[in-house]
C-alpha cells in the first residue's frame, strides 16, 4: 500500500526518480515494522555504533569515488577496487577482536563430548 500511494503521489512529478524513491520509502517502512516487531517478540541486542560506523565509512568512500576526477577506465576501476578493499580492510580492523561463535564452539566441545 506504501509503495502504491507513494507511486501515485511521486510518479506524475518526479518520473523514474519517483519511483525510486517510493520504493525506498516502502522497504523502509518494511524494515521499520519487521525491526519492531522482532525486538518486541525476539530481542536482539544489536552493535548500532559499529551499524552507522559502516554506514559512513561506505558513503564516505562512495562520495569520494564520485568527486575524484578521474578519467573512466582501468584507472578509475583500480581506485573503486581499492575502495572497496579499504572497506573490507576497516570491517576487519573493528570486527577482529570481536567473538562471534562463543557460544557455538562451546556446543560443539559439549557434542563431542557426547559422541
Amino acid at each position: 500500500m506504501i509503495t502504491l500511494g507513494a507511486n501515485l503521489a511521486l510518479v506524475p512529478y518526479f518520473g523514474y526518480h519517483g519511483a525510486a524513491w517510493a520504493t525506498l520509502m516502502a522497504y523502509a517502512t518494511m524494515m521499520g515494522l519487521c525491526y519492531a516487531y522482532g525486538q518486541k517478540h525476539f530481542p536482539v541486542p544489536y552493535d548500532w555504533l559499529s551499524v552507522v560506523k559502516y554506514i559512513l565509512l561506505a558513503g564516505g568512500l562512495i562520495l569520494a569515488a564520485l568527486h575524484l576526477p578521474l578519467n573512466p577506465g582501468l584507472t578509475r576501476q583500480a581506485l573503486l577496487e581499492a575502495f572497496l578493499l579499504i572497506f573490507a580492510g576497516a570491517v576487519y580492523f573493528f570486527e577482529k577482536g570481536k567473538r562471534f561463535c562463543r557460544r557455538q564452539k562451546k556446543t560443539h566441545t559439549k557434542q563431542r563430548e557426547k559422541v
